[in-house]
C-alpha cells in the first residue's frame, strides 16, 4: 500500500496527519530452528514482507493504535499497559511500551496506525516486526538515541516478558539489522554476527500453508522448558555448560544415560542443527547449493522427528517440493507446529515449481496454497513526515 494511501487512512480515522513512519521486516530464517535460545547458531535474512507503522503525537498519556487489516482499535496508558484480551496483536505494542518505560525512556501519547504485509501467524516474524516498529516510531517521537541492538534486545524482552513466548533474539534480531541480498550468519550467545550471499540463481520461495497458530498457545513454551531440563540433566555432569550448542554432536552418546526421552531427542535436535548451520555456511562459501540443500531437508526431518514441532501440512509441502525438478532443499520454517515451508528453488524453475506446489496442495490437503517468492531485504527504517 502505498505512503499517500496510508496517510488518508491515517487522516481519516485520527482526523490529524502523522508525523512519523517507521517499517519493519518480517524474517524467514534459512536453517537454525529453535537453536538461537540454546546460545547456538541461526541463519535468517529478513524479506521484502514488512510492517508499516504511521504516528502522530497526543497530548495526553495514551497510545490509540488502530490495526488497517484488522479493522481494529485499541487504546492504553503508555505508563502502565495492560494486558489485552479483545485485540491481542496490540500485546506486542504494550510489551514494547512497558519496556521502555522500565528503561526511563519518557514516549509521549501516540495516535498509530498499521498495516502489514506479513500473513499473521506464518511464522514469518510479523510479531517480531511490529514489535520493532513500534519501538524504532516511540525511539524517534522520543527524540531518545537508542543502539540498535537494544532495539532488538528490549523488543525479544516484550514477546518473552509481556506477550509470554519464550523466544531466543533471532526474529527481533534480523528485523533490525536485514541487509539486501545477504542472509545473517549469527552466533546467538555472544551476537557476533557476518553477513553471506545466498547461491546465485536461485530464488527463496516460501509456500503458506494456510494453517494459523499462535506460539503463546502452542508447545512453543514446553520446547523450551524441554530443552531446559535437559541442559540442568547435562550439568550434573558439566557445571560449566552454559548453553546445550556448546555441546557438538560427537557428545550426544556420553549424555544418553542422563536423558530420558523425549529430552534426549531434544537434545539431538539442537545440536545437530547447530552444526547444520555451521555445515550450511561452508556451504555456501565454497558455492555448493546442492549441499546446502541437503541440509536444508536434513533440519526438516529433525524438527519433524526429534523436535516434534511439524506437521503433517508442512510434510506434505516439504515431500512435494522434494519431488519437482529445481528444488535444491525444502523444510519448515518458524516456530513451529503450523506456517510455512522455505524452498530454495533455481530460478529457471520458479513458476513451475510454484504451479505444481499449488496444484499438489490443492489436490491433497484440498486447500489452496499462497507462495511467495522473497528477497532478503533491508532491516528497520523510520522518519519523520
Amino acid at each position: 500500500m502505498e505512503l499517500s494511501t496510508l496517510t488518508r487512512h491515517f487522516v481519516s480515522h485520527f482526523q490529524k496527519k502523522p508525523q512519523f513512519l517507521a517499517r519493519a521486516p518480517g524474517r524467514v530464517n534459512i536453517i537454525g530452528e529453535h537453536t538461537d535460545y540454546n546460545g547456538g547458531c541461526v541463519l535468517p535474512c529478513a524479506i521484502d514482507r514488512e510492517i508499516y507503522m504511521l504516528g502522530a503525537l497526543r497530548s495526553d498519556r495514551v497510545i490509540r493504535a488502530h490495526a488497517l487489516d484488522f479493522d481494529q482499535s485499541t487504546s492504553f496508558s503508555v505508563d502502565d499497559p495492560d494486558r489485552a484480551r479483545t485485540a491481542p496483536w496490540s500485546n506486542y505494542l504494550r510489551g514494547v511500551f512497558q519496556q521502555l518505560s522500565m528503561r526511563g525512556i519518557q514516549v509521549p501519547g501516540l495516535d498509530l496506525l498499521i498495516h502489514g504485509t506479513i500473513p499473521p501467524g506464518a511464522g514469518l516474524s510479523s510479531s517480531a516486526a511490529l514489535e520493532v516498529a513500534t519501538a524504532e516510531l516511540a525511539k524517534l517521537a522520543s527524540n531518545v538515541k537508542l543502539d540498535p541492538l537494544e532495539v532488538a534486545r528490549l523488543c525479544q524482552q516484550a514477546e518473552s516478558e509481556f506477550v509470554g513466548v519464550q523466544c531466543g533474539i533471532m526474529d527481533q534480531f534480523a528485523s533490525v539489522f536485514g541487509v539486501r541480498n545477504r542472509a545473517l550468519f549469527l552466533n546467538c550467545s555472544n551476537l557476533e554476527c557476518r553477513t553471506v550471499e545466498l547461491p546465485r540463481q536461485t530464488r527463496i520461495l516460501i509456500c503458506d500453508s494456510g494453517v494459523r497458530r499462535s506460539l503463546d498457545q502452542s508447545s512453543y513454551n514446553q520446547r523450551h522448558l524441554e530443552c531446559n531440563q535437559a541442559l540442568d540433566l547435562i550439568r550434573s555432569e558439566m557445571p560449566e555448560l552454559q548453553n546445550l550448542c556448546e555441546l557438538i554432536p560427537t557428545q550426544l552418546q556420553d549424555f544418553r544415560p542422563l536423558l530420558p526421552d523425549p529430552l534426549y531427542q531434544r537434545v539431538r535436535h539442537v545440536i545437530t542443527e547447530n552444526q547444520r548451520v555451521i555445515d550450511s555456511v561452508q556451504s555456501l562459501k565454497n558455492g555448493d547449493a546442492a549441499s546446502f540443500g541437503r541440509l536444508l531437508f536434513a533440519s526438516h526431518e529433525s524438527l519433524r522427528n526429534d523436535f516434534e514441532v511439524s506437521c503433517a501440512d508442512l510434510d506434505l509441502l516439504v515431500d512435494l517440493a522434494a519431488r519437482l525438478d529445481g528444488t535444491l532443499g525444502a523444510r519448515m520454517t518458524g516456530g513451529g507446529f503450523r506456517g510455512c515451508t522455505i524452498n530454495l528453488v533455481e530460478e529457471q524453475q520458479m513458476e513451475q515449481f510454484s504451479a505444481r506446489m499449488k496444484e499438489g496442495y490443492q489436490k491433497h490437503a484440498g486447500r489452496q496454497l499462497p507462495v511467495h517468492a522473497c528477497v532478503p531485504w533491508d532491516g528497520v527504517t523510520s522518519r519523520r513526515l
